[in-house]
């Protein structure tokens, strides 16, 4: 659904859905993910995009494990959402102040294999991040992807997945990684902060952010306006990121579940 905007000059008033109030008041308290450290399993990134900055990647897809440029968009997409750059440029990013690191785990056509998903996130682990975005999902777990999935949570990572986009009316299947306990499980609001569809409800889905008509970044410094899952999941990590900037700053531990309640606190679904 990707629709391109052409002119690159959109001023930063152009904000994420212009933020939840919520968002915008961790901003104004300094509060922007700053030392907080996001793997993104995705399509790669535009390393050449002025509104995005990484501080490693990789490629588990093909044999060039030093080039994961985006050929896709998506991992673009995904990346903008959640740490675009505060520089008077484009788009503004949940968590600008987070630190990416990139894995690209899918091919050109957005496809991706649960063996590269699970080196991505064995990659993510090694790098000792805080979280993982995993805006990619399968209709069946496997053992592999579940050990993996409780080693990052074993190690305090917190992982941050989609429930699936609703693909036909009573569309309630689960997805991978999204349903596992360890997982927070993202489902999607529409422009009125409302649940986007009934069937998310049946989905194990832990946290709900806005996935409709999101603004993002695209290839070339180009913008998207973009609806689903994934891009809600991005904006979930992005806040995650802001929770957790938080809850360090004040000495606080945090948990899976403590970052669930803290979403239920702050951007519940309106009725």
């Amino acid at each position: 659904m990707e629709k391109p905007i052409p002119d690159t000059k959109v001023q930063k008033e152009v904000k994420q859905q212009s933020f939840s109030d919520k968002i915008k008041q961790w901003h104004d308290q300094g509060i922007k993910g700053e030392n907080v450290k996001i793997a993104v399993l995705d399509t790669g990134i535009d390393t050449d995009s002025k509104d995005l900055t990484y501080v490693k990647g990789v490629n588990f897809v093909g044999k060039d494990r030093e080039n994961f440029e985006d050929d896709n968009g998506h991992g673009t997409k995904i990346s903008g959402i959640i740490a675009a750059l505060e520089n008077d440029y484009n788009l503004l990013g949940v968590s600008p102040s987070s630190q990416l690191y990139v894995a690209k785990v899918a091919d050109k056509n957005g496809n991706v294999k649960v063996e590269e998903l699970v080196k991505g996130i064995n990659w993510a682990i090694k790098e000792d991040v805080d979280i993982i975005n995993i805006s990619l999902e399968f209709p069946r777990g496997t053992k592999n992807l579940h050990k993996v999935i409780k080693k990052a949570h074993k190690k305090g990572i917190i992982v941050v997945s989609s429930s699936g986009n609703i693909n036909s009316p009573n569309d309630t299947k689960l997805s991978y990684p999204g349903a596992y306990s360890e997982v927070i499980n993202v489902g999607m609001l529409d422009t009125d902060g409302k649940i986007y569809s009934e069937e998310f409800k049946e989905k194990k889905v832990n946290v709900y952010a806005p996935g409709e008509d999101i603004f993002s970044m695209y290839l070339n410094d180009k913008m998207t306006l973009d609806t689903g899952v994934s891009f809600a999941t991005a904006y979930t990590t992005g806040y995650t990121a802001l929770l957790i900037n938080h809850h360090k700053n004040q000495n606080e531990s945090y948990n899976v579940k403590t970052l669930q309640t803290d979403f239920k606190k702050y951007l519940a679904p309106k009725k």
